[in-house]
C-alpha cells in the first residue's frame, strides 16, 4: 500500500487519506441528527430561491446545525461562514464532525496559512466544503478567495454585531 500525502500540514486531509485507503468500510462515531420542527421549517422555506435570507433564532437553537441542514440540501459545493468574532468558528467545526448527516462535509479555516492548499485538496473530492472566517481575516484573503473559487453561499454568523461596518459591506 502507498498512500501520497500532499506536504500539507492539515491532519482533516491525511485523515481522509488514510479513511479512504484502509478504512473505507468503517463507519465513524458520529450520531444520527433529527432536526426539530422549527429546524425543518426553515430548511423547507429556504429552498425557495432567495437573494438574501436571514434566520433570527434564540441562543443554542442550532443555528449553525439548520444553515449546514441547508448546505446539505442545495448541494453547495462550497460555502464561506463570516463572523465579528473567532468564537462561533467551533460551532461549525464540531457540527460538521458531529453529526452522520454532515459527513461529507469539511472545514477550512482561512486563518490557517495553507488555507488555499487545502481548499485545492478538497474541490477535487466530493466533499462540500465550508470556509470559515472572521470579517477582518477575510478581508486581507478576499482575492485570493475570490481568485480560487466560487462561493455558493455566504453567511455572516452573528451579523447583528457589525453587520454594516466596512469590511461587512466590503465582503457583501
Amino acid at each position: 500500500f502507498t498512500i501520497t500525502v500532499n506536504p500539507i500540514p492539515e491532519t482533516d486531509i491525511i485523515e481522509d487519506q488514510i479513511q479512504n485507503q484502509f478504512f473505507s468500510k468503517y463507519t465513524d462515531k458520529r450520531v444520527d441528527l433529527t432536526l426539530k420542527p422549527y429546524q425543518q421549517d426553515f430548511v423547507d422555506k429556504a429552498r425557495t430561491p432567495y437573494q438574501e435570507f436571514l434566520l433570527a433564532a434564540k441562543c443554542r437553537a442550532g443555528k449553525s446545525v439548520m444553515v449546514l441542514s441547508h448546505i446539505l440540501d442545495k448541494n453547495h459545493k462550497v460555502s464561506l461562514v463570516v463572523s465579528r468574532f473567532k468564537s462561533p468558528s467551533q460551532s461549525w467545526i464540531n457540527d460538521t464532525k458531529q453529526f452522520t448527516v454532515f459527513q461529507n462535509m469539511v472545514t477550512v479555516s482561512l486563518a490557517d496559512k495553507d488555507w488555499v492548499k487545502q481548499l485545492s485538496y478538497w474541490l477535487n473530492t466530493d466533499k462540500q466544503i465550508i470556509l470559515w472566517s472572521t470579517v477582518q481575516g477575510l478581508v486581507r484573503k478576499l482575492d485570493d478567495l475570490l481568485n480560487t473559487t466560487e462561493v455558493d453561499l455566504l453567511v455572516y454568523d452573528e451579523a447583528h454585531i457589525g453587520d454594516t461596518s466596512k469590511q461587512f459591506l466590503k465582503v457583501r
